[in-house]
């Protein structure tokens, strides 16, 4: 099979690494193929290692979302692609847009929960309508990866039941334990994550937190894994 996964770029964080791991998997009976819209590359020798070498569309901006399509779209018929896998709000719209009119299954998938009460601006809650209306009627299949996730794409997106099916995803650290040995005295007990520092991740709220459990239990370390501001 031909599966094509779409993300916006290769940072170092969740997304990128939730990928890695199927990558791993799936490239020993499949051809994958992989396509991001960015400018950050990390992680591109980390996929090339299994055999994937990201192929970039320079996207820039969401007026340029038809032109974007029509390179996908070429990719999708060049590599007779069988199944697109799109996980970010920029692909998600690009996806449908590449595969009209095409034997193509189109997969997506929910990383992360979205609040109503968000203080968005009107542009971005058009935006992530408009990516809820293609999810609910332009893809085959939605995988939420966590409940939360699943239940506000119900209350938010307008989901019926059972449209977003809950697929819960754990990464594999791509930190061998060996790298991790010189960090942090022996005996420690390393609670890590990995996603781009920025503020909609929630990390100030993890460090607080940790900096209570950090109290009551000494021998705990928090590995912070990604790259942004």
């Amino acid at each position: 099979m031909n599966i094509l996964y779409t993300i916006r770029d290769l940072h170092i964080g969740g997304t990128a690494n939730v990928l890695l791991q199927n990558v791993s998997m799936l490239s020993k009976d499949h051809n994958i193929f992989l396509v991001y819209f960015g400018e950050n590359s990390s992680m591109n020798k980390r996929f090339a290692e299994y055999g994937v070498y990201p192929i970039q569309i320079k996207h820039k901006g969401y007026y340029d979302v038809l032109r974007s399509a029509l390179k996908l779209r070429k990719i999708i018929q060049k590599e007779r692609v069988d199944v697109v896998h799109a996980n970010l709000m920029l692909d998600k719209i690009i996806v449908p847009l590449a595969c009209l009119g095409l034997d193509v299954k189109k997969i997506a998938t929910l990383h992360a929960a979205v609040d109503s009460k968000m203080g968005w601006t009107k542009k971005k809650r058009l935006s992530l309508g408009f990516v809820y209306f293609l999810l609910n009627n332009y893809y085959h299949s939605i995988i939420a990866v966590s409940k939360a996730a699943r239940i506000s794409a119900e209350e938010v997106g307008g989901f019926k039941k059972g449209k977003a099916e809950g697929l819960y995803t754990g990464i594999i650290p791509f930190l061998q334990k060996k790298c991790l040995d010189p960090l942090f005295p022996k005996g420690s007990i390393v609670i890590g994550t990995s996603c781009r520092f920025d503020p909609v991740k929630g990390l100030i709220r993890l460090v607080r937190v940790f900096e209570k459990i950090h109290k009551n239990f000494p021998q705990t370390r928090l590995l912070l894994i990604g790259d942004g501001k």
